[in-house]
């Protein structure tokens, strides 16, 4: 049989079979084994469709807003954090080969080929889920870490009636936005830099054209006259990687009003300030770090990356003449909360002035 016949009757195959075709044929088998009017009939006939044909398991998860993360260390073993808590779940795949089909589900949803040559793994769920997946060797068995975004168009409003900070500090960070304050927003992971992120980009103004550059597509900006930019990682040598660097070098062409990356990581640092202390006021993005000194500690690092020639004195007046405003965010009991606001209020031969807000 030549390959196009034999691609022919797999497609029209695949074509034929839809999921009532699925479904009926389940049912069936079911009735096998089971009375049709047994309450649990139809429950069980879900569980069945979501495992052949969806996440299985994981499935409520990922329709759970509660939902923040899904961290799968086995097939039996599932770890959920729901409202900030991490909490082991009561679900799991019913076999190790249920956990494999829904293994091969995920690579093939989010266009990745993992192996021995590559075990490591990152993309993203056309739902906006991220998803990291380490397998042998890396690990004895695979493991999938699953971080979901709310889709809940955030405002600074809402992080307010659920405790992130005061109205007062509200009202100082909307005034800041408002007069092209460039903000850098720094915290551990998922302490709610990107809620906050979104947040205040929903305060700008409607005219102002927004570039956002990103590793994965977190931010989700749906207002006019914005651009969002990806980074792309190098596929078989087929394609070049795409770097957050490369993407900020282009993004200046295209007449940003502002810049929004959403962490900083490597080199970029130093093309992200070049851009905001030059000329892209009133722009924003986040950092790793535990309190500001920490935040700006690693961004002079980040900097002497991209320029190793530079002095500690050239990097630190460049980023005191880029960076207005540091907002650090932690976890308290499991909730999100901004722990110390602080603007760059001066430049000393021993290191950075700051001004705190009263919190």
């Amino acid at each position: 049989m030549n390959s196009d016949t034999r691609a022919l009757i797999i497609r029209n195959t695949l074509q034929s079979t839809t999921l009532q075709t699925l479904e009926d044929s389940l049912t069936n088998h079911l009735k096998e084994f089971l009375d049709p009017s047994v309450a649990d009939f139809q429950e069980i006939k879900k569980d069945l469709l979501e495992e052949l044909d969806g996440y299985g398991p994981v499935s409520s998860y990922l329709q759970n807003s509660q939902v923040t993360e899904i961290l799968i260390d086995s097939f039996s073993t599932i770890f959920i954090e729901k409202n900030g808590n991490l909490e082991k779940a009561n679900s799991q795949f019913s076999s190790e080969i249920l956990f494999s089909r829904f293994l091969k589900k995920i690579l093939c949803d989010i266009d990745r080929v993992a192996d021995l040559r590559h075990p490591l793994v990152d993309g993203t769920l056309q739902d906006g889920t991220r998803v990291h997946i380490a397998l042998p060797p890396v690990t004895k068995n695979p493991v999938i870490s699953m971080r979901r975004h709310s889709q809940e168009n955030w405002t600074l409003e809402n992080l307010t009636s659920r405790g992130m900070f005061s109205k007062e500090v509200l009202e100082k960070l909307r005034a800041k936005v408002d007069a092209r304050a460039n903000i850098l927003l720094c915290g551990p992971t998922g302490c709610g830099k990107t809620t906050l992120l979104r947040s205040l980009i929903n305060e700008i103004q409607g005219e102002e054209r927004i570039i956002t550059v990103e590793d994965t597509s977190e931010l989700a900006i749906t207002r006019p006259n914005s651009v969002s930019l990806l980074t792309r990682i190098s596929l078989e040598g087929l394609f070049p990687s795409i770097t957050l660097n490369d993407l900020l070098k282009n993004s200046l062409r295209m007449r940003p009003d502002r810049l929004v990356v959403g962490e900083i990581r490597s080199e970029e640092a130093l093309v992200f300030l070049d851009a905001i202390s030059t000329g892209h006021r009133g722009s924003m993005s986040s950092i790793h770090g535990s309190s500001s000194s920490q935040a700006l500690s690693r961004l002079e690092h980040l900097v002497s990356r991209g320029a190793p020639q530079w002095s500690t004195e050239c990097i630190r007046k460049l980023i005191y003449e880029g960076v207005d405003l540091i907002v650090v965010l932690g976890r308290q009991k499991g909730n999100r909360q901004v722990q110390e606001i602080v603007e760059l209020a001066g430049l000393e031969s021993f290191g950075y002035l700051f001004e705190p807000w009263p919190l």
